[in-house]
């Protein structure tokens, strides 16, 4: 909810049809009800389909801060003119099941931290904080994946990140004191060569807010080499 002024507010609710009823209610300082008042919502716009593989990426990844419980994710919604409720939608590496009205706009940065306390100590801005993850990055590595709930208790993947403290991924970002940072939402994330850790006067990370580190990469072409062996010593050797 954001307070405009004394008498004035607003909030963001998820809706799931075209037709929703919701129930504002007022409460004093004890807890007691004061008013409440039923409202319809009646959407003449087309529903939009669950959140497709390419708009809501993995943009920051603070896997190793300096300071102690203090990492954290941040997942960039890259649509222009729609929401998501991420209710029931999880992150698998780090223990992450998001809870209702978990909402992210068009353009919008949701932020999840290891500690929100601790997070509130080092980067202030708390507020961009939608959540708390169970688990921890690992310092050397490791693969995380954006899931949705899917038909029959199964699964959808929407975006997969395997970083890395080694190169050709950023080192900086191994306990120095940068994250790692997007430089082109709509390319690959995958592609190491993707993303950066600041090493000058720019900001070392940028939870909540566009990353410092912008860059038009290019396309990744339809083919590429995928596989190479140099040396064979366990089936028909070369050589």
């Amino acid at each position: 909810m954001n307070w405009i002024n004394v008498t004035t507010w607003e909030t963001h609710v998820s809706v799931t049809s075209s037709v929703s009823s919701i129930t504002v209610e007022g409460i004093d300082l004890q807890g007691n009800l004061v008013d409440s008042a039923g409202l319809t919502i009646n959407f003449t716009g087309p529903l939009p389909s669950p959140a497709p593989t390419n708009e809501l990426v993995f943009n920051e990844i603070h896997y190793h801060p300096l300071e102690p419980n203090a990492e954290f994710i941040e997942i960039h919604n890259r649509s222009a003119n729609t929401s998501y409720d991420l209710d029931g939608f999880r992150i698998e590496g780090v223990d992450m099941d998001f809870g209702p009205q978990s909402l992210i706009g068009p353009g919008e940065y949701a932020v999840l931290a290891e500690n929100v306390a601790q997070f509130a100590n080092v980067y202030t801005n708390v507020e961009v904080v939608m959540g708390s993850y169970a688990g921890n990055l690992d310092d050397q590595g490791e693969m995380l994946r954006l899931l949705s709930p899917s038909v029959s208790n199964t699964w959808r993947l929407l975006d997969q990140v395997r970083y890395d403290n080694n190169a050709p991924w950023p080192v900086m970002a191994a306990g120095t004191g940068p994250s790692l940072q997007l430089q082109d939402g709509a390319q690959d994330n995958r592609r190491a060569g993707n993303w950066a850790a600041v090493t000058n006067t720019l900001p070392r990370y940028t939870p909540g807010a566009s990353n410092s580190v912008p860059f038009q990469m290019p396309v990744m072409p339809a083919l590429w080499i995928n596989e190479i062996m140099p040396q064979n010593t366990s089936t028909i050797a070369d050589n």
